[in-house]
């Protein structure tokens, strides 16, 4: 299964570019389906599931959630997989499939497989301390 997700991924990855929906569609936040090869990350996001969706995957399985990157500090959608081997996300900026708790990123909320978003608690976050 890790070979699927990962090949759907980088599929995704190799011919949507990311592009803010300000300047793909003219709106300044939309989520939808990739237009004219571009979207941002959650229109990504919704490509890869529907991806996955299309080859078997059960939708439950598939949600997506929105993180904070701890150093860098801008907000992101990812996917996320939940598989027998744990929860792997699925993210526009890498190719690969990572646990979900070795990412660099604090989340925020996530979809609940019945549409419902769930947050968690910020004041737990942590960021990474700058090395300059």
């Amino acid at each position: 299964m890790i070979e699927t997700i990962v090949r759907a991924n980088r599929a995704v990855n190799a011919c949507v570019r990311q592009t803010p929906d300000r300047e793909a569609i003219g709106e300044e936040e939309l989520w939808t389906y990739p237009v004219g090869g571009r979207g941002d990350c959650e229109d990504m996001a919704l490509e890869t599931r529907r991806r996955l969706v299309e080859q078997g995957l059960p939708r439950a399985a598939l949600t997506i959630a929105i993180v904070w990157h701890r150093r860098q500090l801008y907000s992101h959608a990812l996917l996320l997989v939940e598989t027998s081997a744990g929860t792997f996300a699925l993210d526009t900026t890498s190719d690969t499939a990572a646990c979900w708790n070795t990412i660099p990123f604090n989340f925020e909320e996530r979809e609940q497989p019945d549409g419902h978003w769930a947050r968690f608690d910020q004041s737990a976050w942590t960021f990474d301390a700058d090395e300059d």
